[in-house]
């Protein structure tokens, strides 16, 4: 018969080896691996998981064409923003270099 001492002593040992006592303990035992599914139950869960992962695909791309088109926006403003000031600064540019030209000729004629 065993200890107790010699029992709590593997107990924690299995804990600390991640269990490697467990496995030397059950080394007698043989392990039958799981069965592998026929063809059939592949493609009945093929036809079954199918249409879930296509709707999902179809949804992250919606968000992420959402976020995209929503940056696009973003920049496009930002476009037109900017060229509305590069005109701004085209028609002071003209404005000035009228009134340069009305420092040497007369005005009608700088115009």
């Amino acid at each position: 018969m065993r200890s107790p001492l010699c029992q709590s002593h593997r107990s924690d040992q299995s804990f600390q080896d991640g269990g490697a006592v467990l496995a030397q303990q059950g080394a007698g035992h043989t392990r039958t691996a799981a069965p592998r599914p026929s063809l059939v139950d592949l493609i009945k869960v093929v036809l079954r998981l199918g249409p879930k992962q296509i709707n999902d695909e179809i949804q992250l791309a919606i968000g992420q064409m959402k976020t995209k088109g929503i940056a696009a926006g973003i920049a496009a403003a930002l476009m037109v923003v900017g060229l509305v000031f590069l005109t701004f600064l085209v028609v002071a540019l003209i404005v000035a270099a009228v009134a340069a030209f009305g420092l040497i000729f007369e005005l009608w004629a700088a115009a």
